[in-house]
């Protein structure tokens, strides 16, 4: 394993004072541990995190030329260290040659980890696979297609995000008409049934989480390349199943002077303090030439049990989560 490097983002607690009024954000000048975003500024497309441990683990598309999985860990959700890419050359999946390997998703069952990714070569020629390791940072085994857009009659399959519902395993994915859901067999390496369509209209990126019983979609509509004039925005809509049907969602996160583009949210971690954290995808607009960066922002809860981030808008500076 390659030694860790890392891109310390931490705000001096000396300089607290000026970053209140630069950020609007209402901090306090009791806050002694704070942090800025971007938490990585480079490229991180379609980022996932699961924790092991003490150590959060990060997934994301952009390792190398070569069609690799960028891998991450962090003690803090703050800095993150680059580990050694998941796939090369020679180890990428290849059940649909020639095509661009990404979009992540992790999930932890009984210490075994399974990362599903996409294959794309065009919107017609497409699919959804899985690997699988022992530790979260390999070595990987891939086990090759769950689904292919010629098998189904689906287009443009990509975007997979892999959940836990009462041991029950479960895939959902972006469509050219929406967001599918699938059931996975007990091992997470096999599909049960045919996948069925809980959301509609142009949203890519689904994430799905349960709270006091009620389902909620985050999704990310609009363009999300583009620099300066993305128009992306992570939405939020809720059902009172899993299957849905969810309907049009509301402005999550936006764009705001800071950042655009937001979209590509990943599973939401909880720290030591029982705060639910997001990582996903946005420009800064003072770093363009630094593209799709990493970002992290607190989901509160209101009283009605409705999740929301302050102002809507990715934050500036603001308080770090809880990880001590």
């Amino acid at each position: 394993m390659k030694q860790m490097k890392y891109d310390s983002r931490l705000c001096p607690v000396l300089l607290l004072s000026v970053l209140i009024s630069c950020a609007g954000e209402d901090l306090g000048l009791k806050t002694w541990n704070a942090y800025r975003n971007p938490v990585v500024l480079g490229e991180v497309r379609n980022p996932d995190v699961i924790k092991a441990d003490d150590t959060w683990y990060l997934y994301a598309d952009g390792g190398s030329e070569d069609g690799a999985i960028q891998v991450r860990s962090s003690t803090d959700l703050v800095n993150w260290g680059a580990l050694d890419p998941m796939f090369d050359a020679d180890t990428k999946p290849r059940f649909i040659p020639d095509a661009a390997v990404g979009c992540p998703s992790v999930l932890n069952t009984a210490g075994n980890y399974l990362l599903y990714y996409s294959l794309r070569k065009s919107d017609e020629e497409c699919g959804l696979g899985v690997a699988s390791a022992t530790t979260p940072t390999g070595p990987w085994t891939d086990h090759g297609a769950l689904l292919v857009a010629s098998d189904i009659s689906i287009t443009k399959l990509s975007d997979p995000f892999a959940f836990e519902d009462d041991g029950a395993l479960w895939l959902a994915f972006s469509a050219s008409d929406g967001i599918y859901l699938q059931r996975l067999g007990d091992k997470g390496l096999s599909t049960t049934g045919d996948p069925v369509r809980v959301a509609e209209g142009p949203v890519t990126d689904p994430v799905l989480f349960k709270n006091e019983g009620t389902w909620f979609l985050l999704s990310t509509k609009g363009v999300e390349d583009g620099g300066a004039s993305s128009t992306a925005a992570i939405t939020l809509s809720s059902a009172s199943s899993l299957t849905g049907p969810y309907g049009e969602g509301k402005t999550l996160i936006g764009r705001s002077a800071k950042f655009a583009g937001a979209g590509s949210p990943g599973h939401l971690v909880r720290d030591n303090g029982g705060n639910d954290w997001l990582l996903y995808n946005a420009y800064d607009l003072s770093s363009l030439s630094s593209g799709r960066t990493l970002m992290l922002d607190r989901i509160q809860w209101d009283g009605n049990n409705t999740p929301w981030v302050r102002g809507n808008a990715s934050s500036f500076y603001t308080d770090a989560p809880v990880t001590q």
